[in-house]
């Protein structure tokens, strides 16, 4: 059973009662943050992650519950990542060979590899830039989605505002745009330095 079946079957009241429920057996710190997350999903079918099921409407709140929780408990401060292991197309190097042909071949295999190493580093700066912001705005009342447990959203405040943030050097593609129309989504450009952010 998908999560967004499941909380069709039991009903916003009636998922948000099963996750306080699991969240104690798990356990979860219920009233920390958790609560403030799930109950956007409970009330809100678009924002429901695609990816979650289980046998049963509890096990697939149970499922989110873990994952929840193993985005938190694994965040980039609290492990170590991997080099990248993704293989890069053979003609990557053939184009960048063609243009540049005073380099030679582990030349050319050193700029895959350090492009997907560049790659990589992009993405955990992402993940380190969402802690940190984590742990500067929990104070104004604003929870982290760890794990990705909301779609399209990375931060949700406790009157259920909504907030998706953006690296500001880093152009937004349509694709990420499009996800906000016609939703309360709020997006946050991050400025260079230590400014503070503009929400738009």
């Amino acid at each position: 059973m998908k999560l967004l079946q499941a909380i069709r079957e039991l009903g916003a009241t009636g998922a948000l009662k099963c996750a306080k429920e699991l969240s104690v057996e798990l356990p979860l710190d219920w009233d920390a943050d958790v609560k403030f997350v799930f109950t956007v999903i409970a009330n809100d079918e678009e924002r429901v992650p695609g990816n979650i099921s289980g046998c049963s409407a509890r096990e697939a709140i149970k499922k989110w519950l873990e994952k929840y929780n193993a985005g938190h408990d694994n965040r980039a401060s609290q492990r170590v990542s991997n080099p990248p292991g993704t293989i890069a197309d053979p003609i990557i190097e053939k184009i960048i060979g063609a243009r540049l042909d005073h380099l030679t071949d582990d030349d050319l295999v050193k700029i895959s590899y350090a492009h997907r190493l560049g790659m990589s580093a992009e993405n955990i700066l992402g993940l380190l830039l969402e802690e940190y912001l984590a742990s500067r705005l929990k104070a104004y009342g604003w929870h982290c989605a760890w794990g990705e447990t909301i779609k399209s959203v990375d931060f949700v405040n406790e009157q259920g505002n909504l907030l998706q943030i953006k690296n500001r050097s880093n152009s937004e593609n349509s694709s990420s745009s499009s996800v906000r129309d016609g939703t309360e989504i709020e997006k946050c450009d991050l400025p260079p330095k230590n400014r503070l952010p503009k929400v738009t």
